[in-house]
């Protein structure tokens, strides 16, 4: 029986993450200017850990608005999208709506999990994008 190596609040960092997604024939990107990486597909996935405790990776797709849309129709397409698609949470914020995921490292996940949530990931947040560009929302 093979051993598998977790990934845990105890051992996980931002370059662990590059390389396994990388294995997994993923295109990892460093932002130019210095703030984050991200998997570039589609739609640019953003990945980041939580700074203090390490419990969490962040996933997240940051789109821009369409500034002629009111408040009121904005704030229906995102809480429609967010009914219809309850496992991420899409909001305003600014001049964009963030879409975005928590994967919990607590007690340790393995590599195949990590590749498995963020391509469920990318699928929802594609279909969240695809619904809110339907209702012009996006630009």
């Amino acid at each position: 029986m093979s051993s598998v190596e977790l990934i845990n609040q105890h051992n996980i960092s931002q370059e662990m993450l590059c390389e396994i997604f990388e294995d997994a024939y993923l295109s990892v990107v460093k932002s130019e200017k210095g703030n984050g990486v991200y998997i570039s597909e589609r739609y640019n996935t953003w990945f980041d850990i939580d700074d203090k405790k390490k419990e969490y990776i962040r996933f997240s797709v940051v789109l821009k608005i369409n500034l002629s849309v009111n408040e009121q129709d904005m704030n229906r397409a995102i809480n429609e999208v967010n009914k219809k698609y309850m496992m991420s949470r899409a909001f305003c914020n600014a001049n964009t709506v963030e879409i975005d995921y928590y994967l919990w490292v607590n007690g340790g996940i393995d590599k195949k999990n990590l590749i498995f949530t963020y391509k469920f990931f990318s699928i929802a947040s594609t279909s969240m994008a695809q619904y809110l560009l339907g209702c012009n929302v996006l630009s």
